[in-house]
């Protein structure tokens, strides 16, 4: 099933592109539905007490800043800045990282632990790219 919801997202986008079908509600809704997803499943093995709260937080370190950076921009007054916090290569590469650690651990693959702590990195990588690219937006003066 994980295999299938990773192809999913990778045709989903590589189609919208593709033939110029993106919409900002897509562009909303398609990475909303992507962390309620991963959220459900890292519940999951959580409860199965394959990844711990604390590796759970890391590995979301990156949905973590975006959501309070958008809020923090929004909350300054700054709603038109929010278009251009748009998603880096830094987070489709956790992303993709995301995906693959949640297929690895529901088939119990000895990769799993490297694979974890690999996944864990590039998250709070991308977190800190993406910390940088909101404080650099909300800083940004707005043009009228």
């Amino acid at each position: 099933m994980i295999a299938i919801a990773a192809a999913s997202e990778f045709f989903d986008g590589f189609l919208a592109r593709r033939w110029n079908a993106v919409t900002p509600l897509g562009q909303l809704l398609d990475p909303i539905a992507d962390k309620l997803f991963i959220l459900a499943t890292v519940g999951t093995l959580i409860y199965e007490g394959k990844v711990t709260v604390l590796q759970f937080i890391l590995l979301a370190a990156r949905d973590i800043v975006v959501a309070v950076g958008t809020i923090s921009v929004l909350q300054e007054k700054k709603a038109q800045s929010v278009p251009l916090l748009k998603p880096r290569w830094s987070g489709k590469v956790a992303t993709a990282f995301q995906f693959a650690l949640l297929f690895v651990l529901f088939t119990n693959w000895s990769i799993a632990k490297p694979l974890l702590h690999l996944t864990i990195i590039l998250s709070v990588i991308s977190a800190i790219d993406y910390l940088y690219a909101v404080l650099h937006r909300r800083f940004d003066p707005i043009e009228a």
